[in-house]
């Protein structure tokens, strides 16, 4: 074999010698090689090696010509490293170590780690589900106040918050952030604490303002004539007295002065008489206690307008 390159002067393996080396067109190479027969394809570059009679292994001989290495078949490392390779730039490239490790830095690791961005939920997570389903992402969101919110994409490329809690404290609680009810809200037996002081109609009344109902006696007098103009039912309660010869009227009607009597108290013997009055007022009606003989007087005067 003195005709071969110097590089080549001889193959071998384990149990085969290299036995002729030849070089042509891919078409031209012999169908039935001897074991130990290589044949370099020019037009292809590959390399073909008999490593048995009649069987040819072909390999990409570009390798030698062009720096490249094509693979024809799973590459076993049999325990050795790939060394001293690039950074990959293509999906399908081999990553180094140091790549690999670079990308984990900015995942939140499952144990311990820190998180120093947003954390952000697709919205096929289940949780974001129950939220909103038609929200695409959530978040948690560290402000500088300190406070940690929990936020849902609007799908208008707008944060809302959902959830907040202060940061920094020894038991953090988690608030509820300007909801809106679709439903009928289940307190579980649990309290509703820390509620602001209701302004409206329909705000959730506190037990402050529950304990400080006071009911105030109006200033009202005989004789003189009232109107029922808070557009609810009004209920007057009273307790009057006379005393023998008196006669006190209760009376309400649609125009002043009112005439329809709705209760009456009088004494035709002994000598003196307390008793209570109710009567209700419709809206916009007029009312009044008038004496009608003696000088009867009235007590504690209240009145209701009912809800």
């Amino acid at each position: 074999m003195a005709d071969l390159p110097d590089w080549y002067t001889q193959v071998q393996s384990a149990t085969l010698e290299a036995t002729s080396f030849r070089g042509g067109l891919d078409a031209d190479k012999p169908a039935s090689p001897a074991a130990g027969d290589i044949y370099l394809a020019r037009d292809t570059f590959k390399l073909y090696v008999a490593m048995a009679s009649g069987v040819w292994t072909g390999f990409d001989a570009s390798i030698l010509v062009q720096g490249l290495l094509t693979l024809f078949a799973n590459l076993a490392g049999g325990g050795y490293r790939i060394t001293n390779i690039g950074d990959p730039t293509a999906a399908q490239d081999a990553a180094t170590r140091a790549y690999v490790l670079a990308q984990l830095a900015s995942y939140l690791l499952l144990a311990g780690g820190t998180l120093t961005g947003d954390l952000v939920i697709s919205k096929a997570d289940p949780v974001v589900q129950l939220i909103n389903a038609a929200s695409r992402t959530m978040r948690l969101l560290v402000s500088t106040e300190p406070y940690l919110y929990l936020q849902v994409d609007n799908g208008s490329g707008s944060w809302v918050t959902v959830f907040y809690c202060e940061t920094g404290v020894a038991a953090p609680v988690w608030y509820l952030y300007r909801a809106a009810l679709a439903g009928t809200l289940n307190a579980n037996s649990q309290l509703i604490s820390n509620l602001a002081t209701p302004v409206s109609a329909n705000d959730a009344a506190r037990k402050a303002e529950l304990d400080d109902i006071s009911v105030a006696a109006p200033s009202r007098a005989i004789g003189t004539i009232y109107q029922n103009t808070s557009g609810k039912i009004r209920v007057v309660c009273l307790t009057g007295y006379v005393s023998a010869g008196e006669n006190l009227y209760a009376e309400i009607g649609a125009a002043s002065p009112p005439t329809s009597v709705v209760g009456q108290l009088f004494l035709s013997g002994g000598t003196s008489l307390y008793a209570p009055f109710s009567f209700p007022v419709p809206p916009s009606y007029y009312y009044r206690m008038r004496a009608v003989a003696g000088a009867p007087a009235v007590y504690n005067w209240y009145e209701f307008d009912l809800l």
